[in-house]
This record gives structure tokens, sequence and C-alpha cells, in this order.
């Protein structure tokens, strides 16, 4: 058993799986460490979720989805609001997201070296390997949620049942909550699954119906609270992006 642990080569998936939850865990815990022994100036994200996780709304003074700030305040009403709890509610999500790939790269791949490169390929992207650590928190609630939304289509393409309809619509309603940009994907992937007979079948299911109008139900309240401050979301849309803009340029 300790020799699986680990021996990364490993055929075994279990083996690999371990190994690779080890060898994470320590990159994910290295980076927390870093994090706060280096430095207790808070990033852009990450203050403006200390600004805004004071209060418990419906939406809040900045252009994306409260899922992060409401989960950021229920942290802060247990732990109180401090640099290390901001940054494990991030992390949390990140070692989520690896593991939530791994158990979904089975319905892809057999070998299981093939499956742990496939979680390690976040790593060859900048935006992850590297953004995600100095900036982001909607970005990193979103891709969980996209990760999740592929893990339970592929499970319904194998076995369609009640259990993992609902694990479709709790990653839904994660990204609906997330980030604007989920959208986007799940518009993407609803038209990849349409062009596939099994995943075809699978949105062709009567409990489709009870997906979509569960999640609109669980949008309903925050998407109406957006729909009656349009006018203010758009000016706040437009600031961000005009901020970022003169960040860029230097200005």
């Amino acid at each position: 058993m300790k020799q699986g642990l680990f021996r990364c080569g490993s055929a075994d998936s279990g083996a690999m799986g371990r190994c690779l939850l080890l060898w994470l865990g320590f990159y994910l815990g290295l980076h927390v460490w870093m994090r706060l022994a280096f430095s207790s100036t808070l990033q852009v994200d990450d203050a403006e979720q200390v600004l805004h996780a004071g209060r418990l709304l419906l939406g809040y003074e900045f252009p994306q989805p409260p899922l992060y700030t409401w989960l950021t305040w229920g942290a802060f009403q247990v732990f109180g609001p401090s640099l290390a709890v901001v940054t494990a509610i991030k992390y949390l999500q990140i070692a989520a997201l690896f593991y939530v790939t791994w158990r979904l790269s089975r319905h892809l791949f057999a070998e299981p070296l093939w499956r742990a490169a496939a979680v390690l390929s976040y790593l060859l992207l900048p935006v992850f390997a590297w953004q995600m650590h100095v900036g982001f928190t909607h970005t990193v609630m979103m891709a969980l949620a996209m990760a999740m939304t592929l893990h339970a289509l592929l499970s319904l393409g194998e076995t369609r049942d009640g259990k993992r309809y609902a694990y479709l619509v709790l990653a839904i309603a994660l990204g609906m909550y997330a980030k604007f940009g989920f959208f986007l994907y799940l518009l993407l992937l609803a038209s990849a699954a349409l062009a596939t007979p099994r995943y075809r079948a699978v949105l062709a299911d009567r409990r489709m119906v009870a997906v979509l109008i569960v999640c609109l139900a669980l949008a309903a309240p925050y998407y109406g609270w957006l729909i009656e401050h349009w006018a203010w979301f758009n000016a706040s849309l437009a600031g961000k992006m005009a901020g970022e803009h003169r960040l860029h340029l230097g200005v």
C-alpha cells in the first residue's frame, strides 16, 4: 500500500490518484504558505470580497454574480475576516477543481497516466498556473462549475438517473451564480452535446425539463434583481472595463 501511494508510474488508477493528490496537495499548500508568509497585501479581487462581504445582499456593487461573496460572508461569520480565510476559500475551490477533473477524466481516458496529464494540463495555462494565484476569485468558481457540468454530462452519458441530473442542476446553478461567462460555456457545451448521439439523448430526456425549471427557479432571485438594476449594472461594468484598460496601459 505504501509503495502504491508514491509510485506515480503505476498503472493502477487508485495509486495514480493518491500520488496525484499528494503532489497537488503539496503544490497548493506551498502556494498558500507563500501567499500568507510573504505578503499581507490583498489583491484587487480579494480586496473587493473583503469590502463587500460585510453584508449579505442579493446583489453587490460589482458586475459579477454574488455567490462568491455569499461564501466569503459565511466564512467571515464563522472564522472572522482575514487574509487566511480569503486565501482558504480560493484554494479549496482550486483543489476541488483538480479533484473533479480527475473524476471526469475517467470518462475520457482509460490510462491513469493520461488522466493525470489531463489534471496537470491546467498548469500549462498561464491563466491557471499564474493568474489564479495572484488575482482570481469568481473565475476560479466558474472553472469549478465548468468542470462539474462537464462531469455531470459525461456521467449522464453512461447512466441517466435522477442523482446525476440533480448533480447537473447543482453544477449549472453554481456556474450561474459564479460568473456571467459561464453562460457562453453552457451554450457551447450544449451545442457539442447535441452533435453527439449519446449526449443528445441526455438532453432529450424528459428529466431535462425538470433540470431547466429548477435552474430557472434558482436563477430567478438574483437575475430578477439584476434586471431591476440594469442601468446601474451597465455603468458598473463600463467603469470596471475602463479601469482595467487604464491599468494595462499603465495610466
